[in-house]
């Protein structure tokens, strides 16, 4: 659970980052409890924990090498990837 604190932690001040206030508080509502649990889902083994990990290094090196086109193709393609899990696990 420590992890994910720390993942949700990251993920908002990526956002904050970001100066864009609507994307705040669409992550601030996607960490909800049905979130969380789709995080468990998606990291429940250690190779996806070790591709999650890659995708958040990679934004944050797009990031920090101020390449948003870049960062942001990176993030929309991981946000899609945890939107088909909730569903996939909601139906």
């Amino acid at each position: 659970m420590r992890a994910l604190s720390a993942m949700s932690r990251w993920v908002l001040a990526v956002a904050a980052a970001s100066q864009n206030s609507l994307l705040s508080a669409l992550l601030s509502i996607r960490l909800d409890g049905q979130m969380i649990a789709a995080r468990k889902a998606r990291n429940s083994t250690v190779k996806k924990r070790r591709e999650s990990l890659e995708v958040h290094l990679a934004i944050a090196e797009a990031i920090r090498e101020r390449r948003p086109r870049e960062a942001h193709d990176l993030m929309a393609h991981h946000c899609s990837d945890g939107k088909n899990l909730l569903i996939d696990r909601l139906e």
